[in-house]
């Protein structure tokens, strides 16, 4: 076990309203406090049908209401109303959601964008997750996936009772995103790590990036089965990938230094393989 040394490091992504630091050795839920979570499910090239990507809608929202906390609901769409109930209409929402050029003509390649939320986006103080999309695409960019998933948390002023939780059903959320939606990676990040990833581990184009939890696709990252010995984490085989949870006994352990220890360890242990070209932060999202 590595013990860290509470080291405060800058970040310039932090928001207006936080401090812009993030200690070393505290909790994640602590950290969350300055840095938001993001879940980041991403895949390549793939043209599944409207009523495929329903289905996994489907399935990802009513997963996430029985988790509770923030993911309660009800969901809506944005710009919408509520979440159809039925098959049918939600699969007429997914396929009037394809994405159009400057003109307004579809564009079906590019496959379709969408956005849901919880009901806290409509108060100033109220937590909120949200939940976008960008599916279906057949565009083959050798820079970035095309096709994700992305969760994100605001507890604005909530973060004592949000956070907390939160940090509990981490690696949860992680596992229903790669079971609904078969990504190459699932990361789960905040802007330090993101940075951090840059500044400190020097790996500009390097992704995905070790978080609290990841999970790696046995298609596109078959060595991360073989991982053994981390110091601070532990693996866990499932049928379709591997999945990373850093901290004893869990993701809610886990620090900001132990991130960084593990993705070092994850990285010289040959899991991720060679490191894709250089692209910039805001190409990799996160």
């Amino acid at each position: 076990m590595v013990t860290a040394r509470a080291t405060a490091l800058p970040h310039p992504l932090a928001d207006a309203s936080g401090s812009g630091r993030v200690t070393a050795s505290a909790s994640l839920a602590d950290n969350w406090q300055e840095n938001r979570p993001l879940w980041r499910a991403v895949w390549g090239a793939r043209a599944d049908d409207p009523a495929v990507v329903a289905s996994s809608v489907r399935q990802t929202l009513d997963a996430l209401e029985r988790l509770g906390g923030v993911f309660a609901g009800p969901w809506s769409v944005v710009d919408g109303g509520p979440v159809p109930p039925g098959r049918d209409e939600l699969t007429e929402l997914v396929t009037a959601s394809r994405e159009r050029d400057d003109r307004g003509a579809i564009v079906s390649a590019r496959g379709h964008r969408m956005q849901f939320v919880t009901l806290g986006i409509d108060s100033a103080d109220e937590p909120f997750a949200q939940l976008s999309l960008s599916t279906a695409s057949t565009v083959v960019d050798p820079r970035r996936p095309r096709n994700s998933v992305t969760l994100r948390v605001e507890a604005r002023g909530a973060g004592g009772r949000v956070y907390g939780p939160l940090a509990d059903v981490a690696a949860d959320v992680s596992l229903l995103l790669a079971r609904v939606w078969h990504p190459d990676v699932v990361e789960l990040l905040d802007s330090a790590l993101v940075d951090a990833h840059v500044d400190l581990l020097h790996r500009p184009g390097s992704w995905p990036r070790i978080g609290p939890v990841t999970y790696l696709s046995a298609r596109a990252y078959p060595a991360a089965r073989e991982l053994s010995r981390l110091s601070v984490a532990s693996t866990t085989v499932e049928e379709n990938g591997t999945l990373i949870v850093v901290g004893t006994p869990g993701a809610s352990s886990a620090t900001f230094a132990d991130c960084l220890t593990t993705s070092r360890e994850v990285e010289a242990g040959g899991a991720l393989g060679p490191v894709p070209a250089e692209c910039s932060r805001a190409t990799q999202g996160g």
